[in-house]
């Protein structure tokens, strides 16, 4: 819970640079996808950083 709570509120502070940390390893699917739909949006719209780091390399190539 404490993951979700910081990854709900870091995303939706408009960041410039979003350093997101195997954020995505944790949780269940539906809220790997959630966070990955709302990754995907920040970096469209804010035309944002991503600073991605995760062991694997499906989650990455699909950013």
């Amino acid at each position: 819970m404490k993951a979700r709570l910081g990854f709900s509120i870091n995303v939706n502070i408009r960041p410039e640079i979003l350093i997101i940390d195997e954020a995505l390893s944790v949780g269940d699917e539906s809220f790997r996808n959630k966070c990955s739909e709302k990754v995907n949006s920040i970096i469209e719209m804010n035309n944002a950083t991503l600073l991605f780091v995760t062991h694997s390399t499906n989650v990455a190539r699909s950013f």
